[in-house]
């Protein structure tokens, strides 16, 4: 339903916004889309952060592995159990997983969450764009 070529994607965005700033019954479509499907939700609305490329603020387009985790993830809070995924730098997990916070925080009434890492030092240094 969504492009997932980044230049198409980032049109199709953009047409979506021009013809939803006029449309309030195009808004409410878009916004139950965005309720019911969250993989829609992040690859229509939701951005990415990539300081290593010329234009750094980039359309988060997810990749098949993104899809079947964000699936899992899904899963395992609807059942509700924990979950485990495995991952390297560079594969969006963190990305992927902070955008289905968001998409539970704003489409499901008492959602909260809470994120950690191991390592402070690694997560919390003001000047390094890397942590």
């Amino acid at each position: 339903m969504y492009p997932t070529d980044p230049r198409k994607n980032l049109e199709y965005r953009f047409d979506i916004i021009k013809r939803c700033d006029k449309d309030k019954a195009l808004q409410a479509y878009f916004t139950e889309m965005c309720r019911r499907d969250p993989l829609f939700y992040i690859n229509t609305f939701i951005w990415t952060y990539d300081p290593r490329t010329p234009n750094k603020n980039l359309p988060f387009v997810t990749y098949e592995f993104q899809n079947k985790a964000l699936k899992e993830l899904e899963a395992a809070y609807n059942k509700p159990e924990d979950i485990l995924i495995e991952k390297s730098r560079d594969m969006g997990v963190s990305w992927l997983t902070l955008a289905w916070i968001h998409h539970k925080w704003r489409f499901q009434d008492g959602f909260n969450a809470l994120v950690g890492s191991y390592i402070e030092d690694l997560i919390d240094s003001k000047d390094d764009l890397a942590t």
